[in-house]
């Protein structure tokens, strides 16, 4: 049986990546409610990913401590991260090369788009793989920084002067700095206390306190957005309270005894990877057929919308549980595990 430690990073994977799903519903007629609950969610929601990676590199840090032990984890991680990441990227360029001789798609394969999958993967074909891409070059620098600073303080400090300076988006570098602050707060966080050492009661403080910052913070996001140094700080507090609102409602469903909710979202974060993978091909072919081949309006959107969240859930999760698991190429090269 899993420690509260984990069980609680499942869940928070679990609640993260339905935003995440959520958020990547994005019919062309969709409401203007609906984006600005994708604005909302867009915030925090991979960022929330990024905290659980820092506190998890804590976790097992210990495994690295020397120059042998470096290199055996940056190859550890370019297999759960690259292969799949490459595989991946020629699923879908040979799916959307398919697709796209049928329907008219958001982002249609062309030479530029499949050029960029590696340069610029936000302006692919397949724009979620920056995430991949990016947390890959956080686990590359941030042991070798780590010791160069010698303090995780400084680290984060001189992180956030970075996040200052503009970047260029071409191989994921603007993307890395927006979040590395986030990635270097989730291992200080484990640094200074532990999911499972710490009580209920902090845990309702955190929650109550990250929440209060993040929808005041939003609401100044939105109506400030010119000022490029405003607009990278609330960036960087939108990204860090949201991510510790998401951490603490996972504690506090991990004390739901029996529940449904708790044991859904345990479930879910455990097949996160599939679904983050996974969730756009099935939302996607939702959204084609009601839109263009069934030529339907917005007059039944909600229950659209549910039905192609669900399905992004839902169908990579029984991929993964049932198929992509028992083969070990598939193993290998979409899950990037043994």
């Amino acid at each position: 049986m899993p420690s509260k430690n984990i069980e609680s990073i499942y869940i928070a994977k679990g609640i993260a990546i339905s935003l995440v799903v959520i958020s990547h519903y994005a019919p062309n007629k969709e409401p203007y409610y609906w984006i600005n609950i994708r604005d909302f969610l867009y915030t925090f929601h991979v960022p929330v990913f990024f905290m659980i990676s820092g506190y998890l590199f804590r976790y097992r840090e210990s495994l690295i401590n020397n120059l042998d032990s470096y290199y055996n984890f940056i190859m550890k991680k370019a297999k759960r991260l690259l292969i799949p990441f490459f595989s991946i990227s020629a699923f879908f360029l040979v799916v959307k090369y398919i697709s796209g001789h049928i329907f008219n798609l958001q982002r249609p394969i062309n030479l530029e788009s499949v050029f960029k999958v590696v340069t610029n993967p936000t302006q692919s074909y397949k724009p979620i793989l920056w995430y991949m891409f990016t947390l890959f070059m956080m686990f590359v620098i941030f042991p070798p920084l780590k010791k160069l600073f010698k303090s995780e303080i400084k680290l984060f400090l001189v992180s956030i002067v970075l996040l200052y300076i503009p970047w260029t988006n071409y191989f994921c570098i603007n993307k890395l700095l927006l979040n590395f602050p986030v990635f270097i707060l989730g291992y200080l966080i484990y640094s200074n206390f532990k999911l499972d050492t710490i009580n209920l009661y902090k845990i309702l403080i955190i929650f109550f306190a990250s929440a209060s910052i993040l929808f005041i913070s939003y609401y100044f996001y939105v109506s400030i957005k010119d000022l490029y140094y405003y607009e990278r700080t609330t960036r960087l507090v939108l990204a860090s309270s949201g991510s510790f609102f998401c951490l603490s409602i996972s504690s506090i469903i991990y004390y739901l005894e029996n529940s449904i909710i708790k044991t859904s979202l345990k479930t879910i974060g455990f097949y996160s990877m599939s679904i983050f993978l996974f969730h756009t091909l099935f939302e996607s072919s939702i959204r084609l057929v009601y839109y263009q081949i069934l030529q339907r309006d917005n007059s039944y959107f909600i229950p659209t919308a549910i039905f192609a969240v669900g399905s992004g859930i839902i169908f990579p999760l029984i991929i993964e549980k049932h198929y992509l698991r028992k083969f070990t190429i598939t193993r290998q090269l979409v899950l990037g595990i043994r």
